[in-house]
């Protein structure tokens, strides 16, 4: 929803510059758009991965802490079901 709602300024100014016949005025030439396509494409992607991965909502998170002297990285603990 959020999403949605940053987007709607940039939706009507695109409708307004259709509208009024600039179309390709506002466009620069060159490779910028190509570059600023390729860089907002791997952000979706990178979302996307980044999205699919973690752990379960039941999972408990273990910080990083000590034993023995030795440093035990942070982990998720799988959730114990009654």
């Amino acid at each position: 929803m959020r999403v949605l709602l940053f987007l709607v300024p940039f939706v009507v100014y695109g409708g307004w510059l259709v509208l009024a016949g600039r179309r390709r005025a506002w466009v620069p030439r060159g490779p910028l758009p190509w570059i600023i396509a390729a860089a907002i494409g791997a952000v979706l992607v990178g979302l996307a991965f980044l999205g699919t991965r973690g752990a379960p909502p039941s999972a408990r998170y273990v910080p990083p802490h000590m034993e023995n002297g030795r440093i035990v990285p942070g982990h998720f603990d799988k959730a114990e079901t009654p």
